[in-house]
């Protein structure tokens, strides 16, 4: 009897209860979170949700540091797939046309209110067919998005082949914006894997330049710091590889 199952993003052969894909890199909880359940609750906890505003740090040192998006550079369409509570479309507004993708749930309908973003915002019912969704979105913006954001969303998305659906969307020199845990680090890979965290699939160092290849991408790295403003750190991957951080930001470009 075959007891093997196929990895979910590049179809390797995986024995029974194996938790890391010896291809690809990606990782697999035991177990994970209902999304909508997870979300509604976390979003309804007010303190929580005020906490996720201080993800604008990440996006500035993105932005900043590692982007070099200007003002005066002209209007820039972007994306952010996983737009929380849409702190990021406030900031990414300053530099040109920026739109966020997120769950149609009313506790994050209610943020994107009060923050005046609510018609930026691109809500996916949890009736709705993620594949299907994401092929028309991809149609619809077909060549016509300069930035794609991915920012510690990647691992909690059922669709493992949203990355090569996505990268449709860019134009020439476009850009995808990854940042994720990186279960690399001992220290992630033995907390995340209980799966209590929503987490799907955990996308190492290695998926994500598998996913790049795919789609004849090519990638940078960097590693960031959210404790210090504006740190971003371009490293080669065999040196991530080695110092094996417990986030990574990876920017994967379409070149033409």
């Amino acid at each position: 009897m075959d007891n093997k199952v196929m990895c979910r993003i590049c179809g390797h052969k995986l024995s029974a209860g194996e938790v890391r894909c010896p291809k690809c890199g990606a990782v697999y909880p035991q177990s994970h979170t209902d999304q909508f359940d997870f979300y509604g609750r976390l979003y309804n906890d007010k303190p929580t949700c005020i906490s996720y505003l201080r993800r604008e740090r990440i996006y500035e040192t993105i932005v900043n540091k590692i982007l070099h998006i200007s003002k005066d550079k002209g209007a820039m369409a972007m994306l952010d797939i996983g737009a929380s509570v849409g702190i990021s479309i406030i900031l990414l507004k300053q530099y040109g046309e920026a739109r966020g993708i997120e769950l149609d749930i009313p506790e994050l309908r209610e943020w994107h209110k009060f923050l005046g973003i609510d018609s930026a915002m691109i809500y996916m019912d949890k009736n709705d067919n993620i594949g299907n969704f994401y092929a028309r979105l991809a149609k619809e913006l077909n060549e016509k998005i300069d930035f794609i954001f991915l920012i510690d969303t990647l691992r909690c998305i059922p669709l493992f082949t949203l990355i090569d659906i996505v990268s449709r969307c860019l134009k020439e020199n476009g850009i995808i914006i990854i940042k994720e845990i990186n279960p690399d680090n001992r220290k992630i890979f033995e907390h995340r894997i209980s799966g209590q965290h929503g987490d799907l699939v955990m996308y190492s160092p290695k998926t994500v330049n598998y996913l790049a290849r795919r789609n004849k991408l090519n990638v940078d790295w960097y590693i960031i710091s959210s404790a210090i403003d504006n740190f971003a750190l371009k490293v080669p991957l065999s040196i991530l590889k080695l110092l094996r951080p417990p986030a990574y930001v990876a920017i994967l470009r379409r070149v033409v």
